[in-house]
């Protein structure tokens, strides 16, 4: 049986005291807009603080000259801090140019190459978020990262 491993892009944090109401809010707004993509994906973590999907399939990526490994190809990672929650949009990573396809309404919230951070969540936000999360599924189809599901995304409201 080949090892399996995990290509993630976790950082370390401080431990949550207590997150504002809003925070909890915002969370749970950002989980409920990832639900109808759950099918593409499996989901690593799932706790009151964080929340991480990955690739079903196995990726093989090379490592130097030689070597290859057997993966899993990290889809986003969604951090609850005290004040604010941080989307990890990991698309960006592998594939630079969906960075001009981010909506204008959404670059006020980016933080770094693949960070979004949000205080407050409207509906208008959310669905540029679950734009976002078409543009991510949609490049990892191409990328072959996601392999045999039909693409029956539902309609943008």
């Amino acid at each position: 049986m080949k090892r399996v491993r995990y290509l993630t892009f976790k950082v370390e944090r401080k431990k949550i005291i207590t997150p504002s109401p809003n925070a909890l809010f915002v969370f749970s707004q950002l989980k409920a807009a990832f639900a109808p993509f759950k099918i593409y994906f499996k989901i690593v973590s799932d706790t009151p603080d964080e929340f991480e999907a990955i690739t079903k399939e196995v990726i093989k990526v090379r490592k130097g000259s030689f070597t290859t490994t057997n993966t899993h190809i990290s889809f986003l990672y969604i951090t609850l801090y005290k004040d604010y929650v941080k989307l990890q949009f990991h698309p960006f990573h592998l594939d630079s140019s969906l960075v001009g396809l981010i909506p204008p309404e959404l670059l006020r919230f980016k933080k770094y190459t693949n960070t979004f951070q949000f205080k407050t969540i409207d509906r208008q936000l959310l669905q540029y978020i679950d734009l976002l999360f078409r543009i991510g599924v949609e490049s990892y189809k191409k990328q072959k990262f996601i392999i045999g599901i039909a693409l029956d995304l539902p309609p943008l409201q």
